[in-house]
């Protein structure tokens, strides 16, 4: 019971984390990204960079074109000092994956704020025994089918909730398998969610996980 509420609250305190960012750190974890999408770095340390660095605007792209080439050039005056360049195929992997980020971002932010309290719902009627929540615990299972209903439209012509398999998918496993366990399985007509479960569920890694939590509300259960 305490390994599955924790597991539960540690998803939330990842959200709450992402959402409490400083600009700083917004800023680096921009930076990541453009890095990992193929901008090089570039220390504004002469005299014609400094020139680019004081007229471009701060923690924009501009285009500009070299030699009959597109590049985009990022200054960044507040965490590196620096610039960041990239080409055409850079800028756009960073949109890209931008784009899936934000899909991801937007999927464990629905989890945390609309999923989670029909969930708890659930483990307060099967696992702390609330008199209170046994009420609740019909229209909590009503809730989650709605809500894996949407998921499943949104999964249409999909693979996983993103371009590939990302933390949204992990958080979101986590909740289905939990809610099954405690009387909200999968509704009969989710065929893109129920496909999408397999695939998650096969990696040996989330496998693991889900085994322990299994065992750990089975133990709960015999208590």
């Amino acid at each position: 019971m305490n390994r599955i509420g924790t597991t539960l609250a540690a998803l939330g305190l990842c959200v709450a984390a992402a959402a409490c960012q400083n600009p700083q750190q917004k800023i680096a974890a921009k930076e990541d990204m453009m890095t990992g999408a193929g901008f090089k770095f570039v220390p504004a340390n002469t005299p014609a960079r400094q020139q680019s660095f004081k007229q471009l605007p701060a923690h924009r792209f501009s285009r500009q074109i070299r030699d009959g080439r597109v590049f985009y050039v990022y200054p960044d005056p507040t965490v590196c000092v620096c610039l960041y360049v990239g080409d055409q195929k850079a800028y756009g992997t960073y949109n890209f994956n931008v784009l899936q980020k934000s899909l991801a971002d937007q999927q464990e932010a629905a989890a945390d704020e609309i999923w989670f309290p029909h969930l708890w719902t659930l483990i307060r009627a099967g696992m702390y025994r609330a008199e209170d929540a046994a009420a609740d615990v019909g229209g909590a299972v009503e809730a989650l089918g709605t809500l894996f209903r949407a998921f499943d439209r949104g999964l249409a012509g999909r693979e996983y909730w993103c371009d590939g398999f990302s933390v949204a998918d992990i958080g979101t496993i986590i909740f289905v398998s939990a809610a099954g366990s405690l009387g909200a399985p999968l509704p009969d007509d989710v065929p893109n969610m129920r496909a999408w479960r397999e695939r998650v569920v096969a990696r040996p890694a989330v496998r693991a996980v889900l085994a322990d939590m299994n065992d750990a509300a089975a133990r709960a259960f015999a208590a």
